[in-house]
């Protein structure tokens, strides 16, 4: 029968919420790419442990290829099913590439960082002015050349030395706090920060000089405060700290209060660094108890939790305030240096194996995992009634996150509802208290993708002067596609500057977001944050084969139910059997990677995409072991 213009909304809403998630997976596949390639360059004719690392980022890689693939597919597969005009409500299928308006902008740490709004008779009298890499802030040139283009006193392009130039203090010339932000963003992708600390220790020279003052080695001090306050990943590269502790000690020469300046700078620093320390190791504790329990899938029979969520957490705005903490863990770890370095395409771009900071990934691990929580607890259990429950439950979780600004958490909740193994259940649907679908139905329109999460950014503005946990994947989105619509050069060979600052203005966003999240007054529950993060989940096909248990296709759709059970099922042999054999070649355990010095976010710790199916059971796997499951979706 043909559909009603609310269902295929409805539809259309939620392949755009996937589509959203596809894009970044298609991202981090890339900077994953890149990373292998720089240590195959680096570890060529290197032997161990080079080499026994090396191995463990192909398998890395591998994997999260294997999830795209399985996501891209089932996406494909969807719009085949939308030209023939068979695809079944709420279905995924490709994603919308690019965003329909402007993103408007959020006042942020910095101000705003768009251009003074003119005239247009203003407009034609203002005229770009080309100065030379002498110029100071209120406009005196010296030496005017083509180094550096301005206009309004406002950087436009410039080459990367005019700009390193400008980045550098002078007795008459003090860079805004603005510039250097955005320049600290921006540099990374045309150079390596360690090489631009030593290009800066050289401008630092000037100190030695018998004209030199101590408000120059205030201005310099001030420099590398901005630097390692904003970018703290950047100095756990030896190479970073060599000439910075050689600026510093030029700098400490001059007065009493330029040392002790330099003093309070260098415990701040030290003290952030010993934070991120424990940051992660934290992380990586958890992540190593996720990976003990993550190829003991529900269905394998070898590990069944004694209680499910809403058993162990009967409150759902209990959940929503544990939700919390787990999501501001993950998005506090994340350092705004890390947007610029998943999109950097440098061929020769050098990747530290054990200092670099990769917090994007987990983070979006972390959502896809939620989801597969969410759609796991609701078709584990045999009784209608509790499935019903279950559902209601998550929905109510679902408007307590709601109510607490949790968007992300309260997206990975829509996300799993819209999964075609729940979609598809039309009976349970039809059972749902309707005040609570109610309720439901304002989730789903407060993130509706229309007009480009028209309603998600509006809110996400007159929410500005409170704590907002927000959706994630669209911050990423949003960058990576600022930096793939606007060329990064000009035609004369100079930086794109205009670019950089639309970078950094959505960088500062994200930071103004970290800066206005207060811990809440809530105390943490670590049996039920453990249980959150090592809980066993179920793969697409274990999540479908249980979704046509409990509901029986309709006669119409029976062929193409079963088709799709039997090529989940085949997708998830070949994913095992495919795993198994990396693990052969390489000799690891399921947690080699962590012991083996991997860093401990690499996406070899992602949990399988709806449509990788059960790469996550792969260690329990066997060639016979995957007979008996595709002889069970053959035969319905």
């Amino acid at each position: 029968p043909p559909r009603s213009a609310a269902e295929m909304d409805k539809e259309r809403a939620g392949r755009d919420w996937f589509g959203v998630q596809l894009e970044v997976t298609q991202k981090l596949l890339e900077a994953e790419t890149r990373r292998l390639q720089a240590m195959e360059s680096e570890f060529a004719d290197k032997s161990s442990p080079e080499a026994a690392l090396l191995g463990l980022r192909r398998l890395a890689h591998k994997r999260l290829q294997t999830q795209y693939e399985q996501l891209n597919k089932e996406y494909e597969d969807a719009a085949t099913g939308l030209i023939r005009g068979k695809t079944m409500t709420r279905l995924r299928s490709l994603p919308s590439i690019g965003l329909k308006t402007t993103q408007k902008k959020r006042s942020s740490i910095f101000g705003s960082l768009a251009a003074k709004e003119d005239g247009p008779a203003a407009e034609e009298e203002e005229e770009a002015r080309v100065v030379g890499a002498h110029s100071t802030e209120i406009g005196l040139v010296a030496q005017p050349s083509s180094d550096l283009t301005l206009k309004s006193g406002r950087v436009v392009s410039g080459t990367l030395d005019a700009l390193i130039t400008r980045f550098t203090p002078t007795d008459a010339y003090a860079p805004d706090k603005l510039f250097t932000f955005t320049f600290l963003v921006a540099s990374r992708i045309f150079i390596r920060p360690f090489e631009l600390m030593q290009r800066f220790l050289e401008k630092a020279q000037v100190l030695t000089q018998a004209s030199a003052s101590a408000v120059l080695a205030a201005r310099f001090v001030k420099q590398l405060s901005e630097w390692t306050g904003t970018f703290p990943y950047d100095f756990r590269d030896e190479r970073m700290m060599l000439p910075f502790k050689e600026i510093t000690t030029l700098c400490s020469a001059f007065d009493a209060d330029t040392k002790a300046s330099v003093a309070l700078l260098q415990r701040a620093l030290f003290k952030q660094l010993n934070h991120l320390e424990q940051t992660e190791s934290r992380i990586k504790r958890e992540l190593e108890l996720q990976v003990k329990t993550k190829n003991e899938t529900v269905t394998s029979g070898r590990f069944k939790p004694e209680k499910s969520l809403r058993e162990l957490c009967p409150a759902p705005e209990v959940l929503a305030d544990q939700l919390w903490i787990v999501e501001q863990e993950r998005f506090m770890a994340i350092g705004p240096e890390e947007f610029v370095q998943a999109i950097t395409k440098q061929e020769d771009q050098e990747v530290s194996l054990h200092r670099a900071a990769h917090n994007i990934e987990p983070y979006v691990e972390w959502c896809n995992r939620l989801s597969y929580i969410v759609a796991s607890e609701i078709l584990q259990p045999d009784d209608k009634k509790e499935r019903l429950r279950c559902m209601e439950y998550f929905m109510q979780v679902g408007v307590e996150c709601l109510k607490q600004h949790n968007f992300n958490s309260v997206m990975s909740i829509i996300s799993a509802l819209n999964m075609s193994c729940l979609a598809r259940m039309k009976k349970l649907w039809s059972k749902v208290n309707q005040k609570l679908l109610v309720e439901y139905n304002k989730l789903e329109w407060q993130l509706d993708p229309a007009n480009n999460f028209g309603n998600y950014r509006s809110a996400l503005r007159d929410l500005a002067a409170e704590p907002v946990m927000p959706f994630f994947s669209l911050i990423v989105k949003d960058i990576y596609f600022t930096n793939e619509s606007v060329e990064k050069k000009l035609p004369n060979g100079h930086i794109n500057f205009e670019k950089m600052w639309m970078l950094s203005d959505q960088i500062a966003g994200f930071l103004f977001l970290k800066e206005n999240m207060p811990q809440r007054e809530v105390k943490k529950d670590d049996v039920l944050c453990r249980h959150l993060k090592t809980m066993p989940i179920c793969s697409e096909f274990e999540l479908f084969n249980m979704s046509v248990d409990a509901e029986s296709p309709k006669k119409e759709d029976q062929s193409r139910t079963m088709e799709r059970l039997r090529r989940l099922s085949v997708n998830a042999d070949e994913a095992a059997l495919e795993a198994a054999r990396a693990r052969s070649r390489n000799s690891i355990s399921p947690a080699g990677p962590l012991s083996a010095g991997l860093p401990p976010s690499s996406p070899a710790f992602f949990p399988p995409a709806d449509g990788a199916a059960s790469a996550q059971a792969s260690s329990a796997a066997s060639p016979e072991a995957a007979s008996t499951t595709a002889a069970r979706a053959n035969t319905g």
